[in-house]
């Protein structure tokens, strides 16, 4: 038969492999590095786990439930009979050693059971024990990292040299009448110059096209995703360090990962957890003391998404259900998980979100409480689950003003969403170096807006390290002397106040950083910035859909503005409001000259949100005990939360806001509704 027609993918997202709700990710490494201990551990069972190379054979495959807050809180509200988590399936394949592809310890066979299955959970060996057999009697992390990528590379070129023999022999059966599609030649020889070079051809880029074709002809082993499961010692486990991690990272890195590609763990510590099981109060005695978690359900849940699936709930009397999906797929679709005539038939769907039902259910199964806060929608056939649309997997962002406050909130929220590096500046290397102990994707710099020497250097330093940036946040701010205008003052009064008392350097200060420092921090970054858009269309982060020359989200500068910006109310501090008019404006300019070179500039202009600056402003105040009538009300009675600020921040980060430019994001609680104000 002649060579099947690969048509342009039109979906948003083109991933490789299978697009299905049974997929599988399998335990890869060399042997004695902890895949069988990690097996048994997951799924509790008892697949053999010797100190000797090859003790697994045949692939032991089973399955493990991910593990979901929201689904213990339907199934404690319901207790209905019947119960049905997610499941992530799970494959334990033998070690690998160095000569695999070319059947060394039984190789073609391992390889053959991993390119049956979809993901891989790379276990890497990074603890010394002499008792422990290492198949090349010593332990390096990176050099066993080597071997696994060289041997998948290999197999892989194999694979990629049939695929082509057995094209051509279908075309040279058609006896001329069908021809080599150039689309099949130009693929599989940039394909074999990267297997060539044991680079894995997910890290390549890819057309959508291209990416259709690998899928349906090639089927490659280096294209399924990854994560890097490096077992440690419980000694480095519990004192979260060890000599082996910044040598992993640094290889992860450089191979086309991002940083929440690695999970340290520990088999020791997860045995020796597991085995206080039936003694409830020993284990958490045990964690205690441990002072750190298991990570065993962080390595489903990552596992699971990283297979590109996600679920939804069905729920009552009868049955708790998560249906897993295809993340990004539409309401039709996900019907037909439940049925194939629902996808057929489907018209529209009734939903809540799961949240609003938490939070309004009031303890009981009836849906009327949320319709009468009207929660509960009806979405046709264009519906797509709305926690996909704020991702940002594989962005590079930089924030000023990154080690407290809302620049830290944004942070945060960025890498909790797929950053793969979170540059954060600020004056205080202190303050940023304790903050990147939570995220290892955070990356601290000591830096002082108001000097170019400081902004050059940290230009310099990201530019060797990654050499592209997706979005710079310009956070860095100062609030100034606290003077302004008194509406009981004489005008005498308010000469002293805003001239004779009112030191000129005060206000030179604080449009230094607000302004001046904001300003060169953009365009001390646009080359930066230009590279990501590069970088994007080489299938990095905010790739271009449908086959398009443009990245769906270009590089972005966003601006931390003001409601400030926008009031005539005396409250405002002159030096402030004035900075931030001005940032405001410079948005609005640059987001125009920019355009030209695919540069978005946006802003956010916050109200009040509790932080170290913002202290002296609330003091003791409690906005939920105020009255209209108070010159400070709030229309939502509180103040500003991470929840509103990172949902702000992830809005014009990720694909949700990739449409927007010039625009300044208000986020105030009301604020500006109901104080004098230009908006």
């Amino acid at each position: 038969m002649p060579p099947k027609k690969v048509e342009v993918v039109k979906d948003n997202v083109v991933a490789f492999g299978r697009v299905s709700k049974n997929l599988k990710m399998g335990c890869v490494g060399l042997p004695n590095v902890g895949k069988s201990s990690l097996f048994n551990l997951l799924t509790e069972q008892s697949a053999a786990a010797e100190n000797y190379p090859f003790c697994t054979i045949e692939p032991n495959e089973a399955r493990c439930a991910v593990p979901d807050a929201r689904y213990d809180f339907l199934c404690d509200l319901w207790k209905p009979p019947s119960m049905y988590p997610a499941y992530l399936q799970v494959t334990d394949i033998a070690g690998l050693i160095k000569g695999a592809s070319q059947g060394a310890g039984l190789g073609n066979a391992f390889l053959s059971h991993i390119q049956a299955v979809d993901g891989m959970f790379h276990i890497v060996r990074a603890f010394d024990n002499d008792e422990v057999l290492h198949v090349d009697d010593s332990v390096d992390p990176v050099r066993d990292l080597d071997t696994i990528q060289s041997e998948l590379c290999k197999k892989d070129l194999d694979i990629l040299q049939k695929t082509i023999v057995a094209e051509e022999q279908i075309v040279r059966k058609a006896g001329g009448k069908y021809k080599m599609l150039p689309l099949f030649t130009e693929t599989t020889t940039k394909i074999q110059a990267m297997l060539e070079k044991d680079q894995p051809v997910r890290d390549g880029s890819w057309t959508p096209a291209e990416i259709a074709l690998i899928n349906e002809k090639i089927q490659l082993i280096t294209t399924k995703p990854t994560i890097y499961l490096v077992n440690l010692t419980m000694k480095d486990y519990l004192r979260q360090k060890s000599k082996y991690l910044p040598a992993i990272a640094k290889w992860v890195t450089e191979h086309g990962g991002v940083p929440r590609d690695i999970i340290p763990f520990s088999i020791e510590f997860e045995e020796k957890l597991h085995s206080l099981k039936d003694d409830p109060a020993a284990q958490a005695e045990f964690l205690k003391e441990s002072k750190v978690k298991s990570k065993l359900d962080k390595i489903v849940t990552e596992g699971f998404t990283k297979l590109g699936l996600q679920y939804y709930f069905t729920a009552g009397e009868k049955e708790i259900r998560c249906w897993t999906i295809p993340r990004g797929c539409l309401a039709p679709q996900a019907a037909g998980a439940i049925h194939s005539d629902f996808e057929r038939g489907f018209i529209k769907a009734e939903v809540v979100a799961y949240q609003d039902f938490h939070d309004l259910c009031e303890g009981g199964k009836s849906m009327g409480p949320i319709k009468a806060a009207g929660k509960y929608r009806q979405e046709g056939k264009s519906y797509m689950d709305s926690s996909t649309l704020f991702r940002v997997d594989g962005m590079v962002a930089v924030i000023t003003g990154g080690g407290t406050g809302i620049g830290l909130t944004m942070a945060k929220a960025l890498a909790a969403n797929g950053a793969q590096k979170v540059y954060i500046l600020a004056r205080r290397l202190d303050l940023l170096e304790n903050a990147a102990k939570e995220f290892s994707c955070f990356v601290p710099i000591k830096c002082d807006v108001t000097s170019k020497e400081d902004l050059q250097a940290a230009v310099d330093q990201i530019t060797k390290e990654v050499g592209y940036v997706n979005l710079v946040i310009a956070n860095s701010g100062s609030l100034g002397p606290p003077v302004r205008f008194n509406p009981d003052h004489s005008i005498q009064e308010t000469r002293k106040t805003l001239f004779t008392d009112f030191d000129m350097e005060d206000m030179n200060d604080v449009l230094s950083i607000n302004v001046t420092g904001a300003f060169f921090t953009m365009t001390a970054f646009l080359e930066l910035l230009d590279a990501g858009n590069k970088n994007a269309l080489k299938g990095g982060f905010g790739k271009p859909v449908d086959g398009g020359k443009v990245p769906v989200i270009q590089s972005q500068v966003i601006f931390t503005t003001s409601i400030s910006a926008f009031s005539r109310h005396f409250v405002s501090t002159p030096p402030y409001m004035t900075s931030k008019v001005a940032i405001m404006h410079v948005t609005k300019q640059a987001s125009t000259q920019l355009a030209r070179f695919g540069i978005r500039v946006n802003a956010i202009a916050p109200g009040l949100y509790p932080s170290d600056m913002a202290a002296g402003i609330i003091g003791d105040r409690k906005p939920e005990e105020e009255t209209v009538n108070d010159n400070k009300f709030i229309p939502a009675q509180r103040f500003g939360g991470d929840e509103e600020m990172s949902g702000a921040i992830l809005y014009l980060a990720s694909r949700s806001g990739s449409y927007s430019n010039g625009s300044i994001l208000v986020t105030d609680g009301g604020r500006l509704s109901v104080m004098n104000s230009t908006y």
